[in-house]
């Protein structure tokens, strides 16, 4: 089957010199870029880098990084630390403060750093307190 026996016109709306003309065949679509880019047209994209790297740098400068949370740095352990620190918290506390689902293995791991955690199992739920730091 040829294409003239298709009810259907089969060839592409842009040409590739088309869109080749769009970009200059010697510049990376990186504004600051000075590399030299063989003319390639991949999938429909019309923009071409010099390499990967030169993609995700473009890519970092026009989408900027919002850091939402800076305490995202801190590690779970440390987040749970600060917590301990305003008072007394329940399991759920915790997890809100971004301890993760298992507080109890970082609250073991703060226990072995020397930190003295006393565990109040009296109430419905068990509440954790830092008695004295190390």
């Amino acid at each position: 089957m040829t294409q003239g026996d298709l009810p259907f016109d089969l060839t592409p709306e842009v040409s590739a010199e088309s869109r080749r003309d769009a970009f200059p065949a010697d510049s990376c679509a990186r504004p600051d870029c000075s590399c030299a880019v063989e003319p390639q047209i991949r999938g429909g994209d019309s923009k071409r880098y010099c390499s990967r790297e030169c993609q995700r740098r473009h890519w970092d400068e026009t989408h900027p990084r919002i850091i939402q949370n800076p305490d995202k740095r801190m590690t779970r352990a440390e987040r749970i630390l600060a917590r301990l620190r305003e008072g007394p918290a329940t399991g759920l506390d915790l997890l809100k403060a971004g301890g993760g689902t298992r507080y109890g293995a970082r609250l073991l791991e703060l226990r072995r750093q020397g930190y003295q955690i006393e565990t109040n199992m009296g109430g419905e739920w068990p509440t954790y307190r830092l008695e004295v730091e190390a």
